[in-house]
């Protein structure tokens, strides 16, 4: 409890000293929203764990709807998606706070995951850190019900 609690603390403090976003400056991370959600299905695409990496922050984490849970190593190792075609994200929408940005989406592909053929449509959520250059994923919700 001793440790959690000063962690806590700077995490509230670090919370309300951040200056508060604007909704302009949340429609001007759209554009960039939509690339990095590009770049990163690409290299989903691709089926190369070392793409797909670069894209995910060390603490990275998914759930999805079937109540599955993966950290990075779990994720790169044996979870990975086959991506058939260009996916479409529509709907986006970006909020954010200092470095992180949080995305809502609906996204259509043709995939599979685990074997399991996916909902072509399906709301999603995936978290990133604005690294300047690049954004990596911190959490991602993927609530696309599997099929058989």
């Amino acid at each position: 409890m001793k440790r959690t609690l000063p962690s806590a603390m700077l995490a509230l403090f670090m919370a309300l000293a951040a200056p508060p976003v604007s909704g302009q400056q949340e429609a001007s991370w759209q554009p960039r929203a939509q690339l990095e959600l590009e770049q990163l299905f690409a290299a989903l695409a691709s089926g190369s764990s070392q793409k797909i990496e670069r894209h995910l922050a060390a603490e990275f984490q998914l759930v999805r709807s079937n109540g599955a849970t993966f950290d990075k190593r779990s994720y790169l190792q044996r979870s990975i998606p086959v991506i058939k075609d260009t996916p479409r994200f529509l709907n986006i929408k970006v909020t954010g706070q200092a470095d992180i940005r949080v995305i809502t989406f609906h996204l259509e592909v043709n995939e599979t995951i685990d074997g399991h053929s996916v909902e072509n449509l399906s709301p999603q959520l995936i978290v990133f850190r604005d690294l300047g250059d690049r954004w990596v994923v911190v959490a991602s919700a993927n609530l696309a019900k599997l099929t058989r």
